[in-house]
């Protein structure tokens, strides 16, 4: 069920297509959660584009992997279930963000730009 309102608040807000009017092209920036199966999340993330940052709240369960198109990204990821996370962000051009979560309530901080 996390998943399903995940992707519909994703379609929604239109993160997998390029802004329409942008001034320059948008790159592609991919998130992936992992970690124990049926660990829940919750995420607020900035995507960076050309007309101004568009701002997110996701939640949902480890397995997730979204591409967001724009200039940058900054997610904080805070685990609100028991097991563990591991995060990753990765940019058009190849750099990585990782970083991972062992108990309820902890919260880290993904950018790349």
């Amino acid at each position: 069920m996390h998943g399903t309102r995940l992707a519909a608040a994703l379609v929604a807000a239109g993160f997998l297509s390029a802004p329409a009017g942008a001034t320059s092209p948008a790159a592609t920036y991919d998130l992936d959660i992992s970690g124990t199966d049926g660990t829940a999340f919750r995420a607020a993330c900035t995507i960076f584009r050309d007309e101004g940052p568009l701002q997110v709240e996701i939640e949902g369960t480890v397995g997730a992997s979204r591409s967001f198109a724009g200039t940058g990204l900054d997610c904080m990821v805070t685990q609100t279930g028991e097991g563990s996370l591991a995060i990753q962000a990765r940019s058009p051009g190849g750099s990585i963000s990782r970083s991972r979560t062992g108990g309820p309530n902890s919260t880290v901080r993904l950018r790349l730009r």
